[in-house]
């Protein structure tokens, strides 16, 4: 059995915040793909979230959060944050700033030095799903308490995708 990790477990708890955690290893088929897991947990892909870790060129680093349908544009992130360019950032500058693997990365429990930036249209949905900050953990929260928990700034960074 997976657990979150400590980080983000400590956040959640200390925000009182009401989340599901939806460990893969419980489910009865194996989850293999973002779709696996919308069709076992029941909630559409479009609250699935992804969390990808960015560096900015100048200096610096961002999650930026949006729906797994979409994907970044990351011209107009760029801008709104203020940098020449973003990049994803390696693995290892990953794990040495968050200490999250590459398919576990949350916007919750991390540094205040790295910027968190939400997509808009998450906050269309109830609840939205977000990386528990280990593989195969995933955090089923309202997005608001995702924004307040992570001190994320909301915009449209994504290009919609079909």
């Amino acid at each position: 059995m997976n657990s979150l990790h400590p980080s983000v477990q400590r956040a959640i708890d200390a925000s009182g915040g009401r989340a599901i955690v939806h460990d893969h290893s419980s489910f009865d088929v194996e989850i293999k793909s973002p779709n696996d897991f919308s069709q076992a947990v029941g909630l559409p892909l479009e609250r699935i979230s992804k969390s990808l870790f960015l560096r900015r060129r100048d200096g610096g680093y961002l999650v930026a959060v949006l729906g797994m349908t979409q994907r970044v544009d990351f011209k107009k992130l760029a801008a709104f944050v203020g940098a020449k360019r973003v990049d994803v950032a390696s693995p290892e500058e990953l794990q040495a700033t968050l200490g999250y693997p590459r398919n576990g990365v949350s916007p919750i429990g991390i540094s205040e030095d790295v910027v968190v930036i939400m997509d808009r249209a998450l906050f269309g949905y109830p609840t939205i799903t977000v990386g528990g900050g280990a593989m195969g953990i995933e955090v089923e929260l309202a997005p608001y308490d995702v924004c307040a928990m992570s001190g994320a700034t909301v915009t449209e960074l994504a290009i919609e995708t079909d």
